[in-house]
Formats: C-alpha cells, structure tokens, sequence
C-alpha cells in the first residue's frame, strides 16, 4: 500500500497528536538583495507579503521581491533635489497602514524623510549665532500609481524645517500599529549636529534637545496627516493631535517627546504598542529608550517624556564638555546603555531594531538591535532588559554584515538587518513555527489548510505543509494543523477565528478522503511509469 494513504483512518478519527519541533534558535541570515548604493533603510508595504522597499541615501526607493531576492530594475521612486550630505539624505519611509484599503483617506499613500538644499538659510536659536544651514528636513506625502512598484513623482510638502549642521539629523517615520483610529504619524529628529548640543544654531541653557518652544531638534513629534490644520501654508499640511503634550501649554503643539540626540531608528512593537527608541551617543554611551503603550492613549492629555539630553548621556551625567547634570525632573532613564568600545557588549553608534513578532514562538517578544561602529548585533529580554551578543548566530549565507544602517521587518514580522557597508538587505533566520502554521504567518487558521489542500500528495519540492517532516503532504499534516487550529504566536490573538464548527471538521476529515481517493488513480499510473522506465 502506498505509503501516502497508511494515515486515512488516523485522519478520519483526528487521533494523531503534533509532532515536535525542533529547536528553536536564530539560524544565520540570508541574503535578499545586494548591489545596493549606500542603502539607509527598508520597510514593507501593508498588503504586500512578497516584497521590501529600500531607500538609497542619495535618493532612491527599490523594490526588492523577497521570493526571487531579487531588486527590481524599475525605481519605486526617485527624489531629486536629496541631499545625501554627510548624515542626510533620504532617511525615512512609512507606507500609511490603509495603504491597501480602497475608498480609505490612506489609500496609496507613503511618506519619506528626507533632506534638501536650502540655499543657506539662517538658523537662529535664542541668543546663540545664528547658523547657515546645510539643508532642511521635509516630511513629504507621495502615491503610489496604477502600477504598485511606481509611485508618482508628485509630492505634498507635510512639513519642514531648517537644521544647523548636517549630522544628528535622526530620520526614522512611523505610524502606531495599534492605533487603528487616528492614525498620527511620529518624526524622529536629531538635535541639529555639533557636539554637546552646543555652538551655533543650538538654543542655551540646555541645548536644542531641551527646548520646547519654535525647535524641532532632539524631538520626537506627532502630528496627524489625514487633514491639513494650516490651509493657508503649502509647506505645512497636516493637523496637530488635541491631546499632544504641549497642546494649550508652553511648547510647540507637534512635540511628543524630547531631550534626545540623535534617535536614529525607534520601532513600536506590533503586538503591543509599545515604542523602543536607540539614541545614538557623544563620547560615552549609547542608550535604548522605552515607552509604554498605555502613554499613547489618546482618551487624556499626554505627558512629554524627556529622555534627558544633554545633561545625561545614558544613565550618567554627560561627562565631556561641562553640560553634564543631574536629570531633568520627570526624565526618563534610558531601559538599556552601553559603553564605547570594541567588546562584545560595546560600540558607539547605536542602530534601533525591533521586537521580533515573526512566525517564530521561541523569539517572542525578543528585541534585536545593533551597533554601526563595532559591527555588533544584540538581543534583549524585554522583560528583564538583559542583553546578550548574537554576532555568531547572523553568519551570512554569501556576503558579509558590515556597517548595519537599519533593520526592517515584512509584513508578518520577519526581520531584516540593511547592510550600509555592504549595499545589501539580509534575513534573519529562525528555525521554528507553529506546529500546523504552513503559510509561516504565526497564525494556525484556514490559510494554512488552503496550502495543505494545494500541496496534498505532494513529495516534492519546498512542501511548506509537510508539518511531521516526513518527505510528504499527506493526511497527517491535516492533523497537525486542526489540533493546532487558533493556536497563535501573538499576544493580541489569531488572525482568523480560533475554532472551527464540528460540522466543518467533519467536512474536511470527508474531503481528505475523497482527495485521498481521488488521487489513486493517479497513483497507480504514476507508479505504472516509473516501472516500466526502470
């Protein structure tokens, strides 16, 4: 008897149990794009599983296929009066999270942070010279054509300003993932260069980075951009959120956040809400900043969260250039800090990851970041905030990791490290999924019977369905997956319903054997051929 219909009774009375997996552990990377020009950053689009778009300092978003690791020849878009000097350049991307909803205000809509020429305006901050700028920050709206790897070359300005010097220049857009109403859009700006936050251009006492009032710099900002607050002003189109901190009180109504110096890549974590902040340090530490979810309930006034710069550098008094002091009052002390140098543990120029929330159940919750300078990759306990070094299990599978620029995630949270050194995009391996999950989405729910349908009596192949590993889709794997039925690696639920009626059980233990049956025939003409090719 053929070896593929020995699991039919098993199937018929659902008595096999899962098997077990194997052990769980980040496994190398994979490489998925390469021939990259200074890439500084990567992202999905909503509604696309298939692909990332990769910005190119100098301007440029590529669309790599994640199935053929591949870079499409078409540009996504180019932009070009960037200006890519020293830290600017294009920096930012956030696709808007109804960007797949038709009839929705978000539809094809995206939003890049980039810098651009000037021409040299002057940048005053109280009683500090005024600086000549390098080039400004603008925040611009563009969408997405009839082809969806082409966007439109015409932008909507959101907002901008002028910065002092051309480093700190920050970078990172986002929207929260959890927040499913408003949809307010979050800005990362560095405190505008120079060192100690300090010089031209630089506000005293206390820096860009502590004050609130006509500066952007050392921010996190929030703004809305579904309706324009400011009709009369082209180059300021969005509304400001009425329960922003500094909304009806001293300080610029867009700030959410401030005190930091160079927040180069923050995250929200997709299954809870919460952000996690990697601010770049001076001479000393390197920081990794936290905010609970809960700050982001937009029922009640918010609180400004102060991270401190540039009194503190990390959890000390900032020790170089006589700005050091006690913390401000109500600031908040960074989760995680790290001193510079080259040890398994150090560096000096902190790259913001993510939570890994991928298809993974052994990875949970595990926060994954970096560092640009000594080239080290870490992982965190987001419970406990211990950090281990995990160089050794991101072994590339061709090429190498070097200067790490941003790290990204797909659409069911796999993640990604961006190589600037090498001009390359590689995945991050993990070596296990939920018993049943045959798609790879952490969810055990109908789309994995479709692939188990699909592939049945396959022996061939990638057979993403072979859940007990036994060289074949069979009944069996249907087993596995309606054991596991609703089981999910995240926090807020299975994306489908977690339990399926006895009634439609019933239907798909009969349709297995009619399958099972139904291929038979094909069996015995397929087994008819072999022999008689012997």
């Amino acid at each position: 008897m053929n070896h593929r219909y020995c699991h039919l009774a098993a199937v018929c009375a659902l008595t096999l149990l899962p098997t077990a997996t194997s052990h769980a552990a980040i496994s190398g990377t994979t490489r998925v794009a390469s021939g990259l020009t200074a890439p500084t950053f990567a992202t999905f689009a909503p509604g696309d599983p298939t692909h990332l778009f990769v910005l190119e300092k100098a301007g440029k978003i590529k669309v790599v296929d994640l199935a053929s690791k591949t870079v499409l020849s078409t540009l996504f878009l180019n932009i070009p009066d960037t200006d890519p000097a020293n830290e600017g350049g294009l920096v930012g991307l956030a696709f808007n999270p109804d960007y797949n909803k038709v009839g929705s205000a978000g539809f094809g809509k995206f939003y890049t942070y980039v810098t651009v020429d000037n021409g040299g305006l002057p940048v005053t901050a109280g009683t500090a010279a005024t600086a000549t700028s390098p080039f400004s920050t603008h925040i611009r709206q563009y969408s997405v054509s009839s082809n969806p790897y082409v966007a439109s070359s015409t932008a909507t300005e959101i907002m901008t300003w002028a910065r002092p010097e051309d480093n700190h220049v920050g970078g990172w857009i986002g929207f929260n993932p959890k927040d499913t109403v408003n949809r307010y859009l979050y800005i990362d700006s560095g405190d505008g260069g120079l060192s100690n936050d300090s010089g031209a251009g630089h506000y005293e006492p206390g820096g860009n980075a502590q004050n609130i009032t006509n500066d952007f710099m050392g921010k996190q900002l929030r703004i809305d951009v579904t309706t324009d607050g400011f009709p009369s002003d082209a180059t300021k189109n969005y509304t400001v959120p009425p329960k922003n901190p500094f909304v009806g009180a001293t300080g610029d109504d867009e700030i959410w956040s401030y005190g930091l110096r160079n927040p180069f890549r923050a995250s929200f974590d997709r299954d809870t809400g919460d952000m996690w902040i990697a601010d770049v340090g001076q001479d000393n530490r390197e920081e990794i900043d936290f905010q609970a979810a809960s700050a982001f309930d937009t029922t009640g006034q918010a609180s400004a969260a102060n991270y401190g710069w540039r009194l503190r550098e990390g959890k000390i008094a900032t020790p170089t250039g006589s700005v050091g002091g006690a913390a401000p009052a109500g600031a908040i002390e960074p989760v995680y800090d790290y001193t510079h140098g080259s040890g398994s543990l150090q560096g000096a120029a902190v790259i913001g990851g993510f939570v890994y929330r991928g298809p993974d159940p052994s990875v949970q919750g595990v926060y994954i970041f970096g560092d640009e300078v000594s080239n080290h990759y870490f992982q965190m306990n987001t419970a406990t905030h211990a950090v281990s070094n995990i160089d050794g299990l991101l072994t590339p599978n061709v090429g190498s990791l070097t200067a790490p620029s941003s790290f990204a995630e797909d659409t069911v949270g796999n993640l990604y490290i961006v190589s600037y050194g090498t001009g390359a995009v590689f995945k991050i391996n993990t070596t296990q999924l939920l018993p049943g999950d045959y798609d790879q989405d952490g969810d055990v729910d109908s789309d994995d019977y479709a692939v188990w349908r699909s592939t049945f009596g396959s022996a061939t192949g990638t057979l993403a369905a072979d859940g007990n590993h036994n060289g074949v889709v069979d009944g069996a794997d249907y087993v596995l997956w309606r054991n596991n039925l609703g089981s999910t690696v995240h926090t807020s639920g299975a994306s489908l319903g977690a339990a399926v009626p006895e009634s439609t059980t019933l239907l798909y233990a009969c349709e297995v054997a009619v399958v099972m049956i139904a291929l038979v025939p094909f069996q015995r003409r397929r087994a008819f051929r072999t022999i008689n090719n012997q």
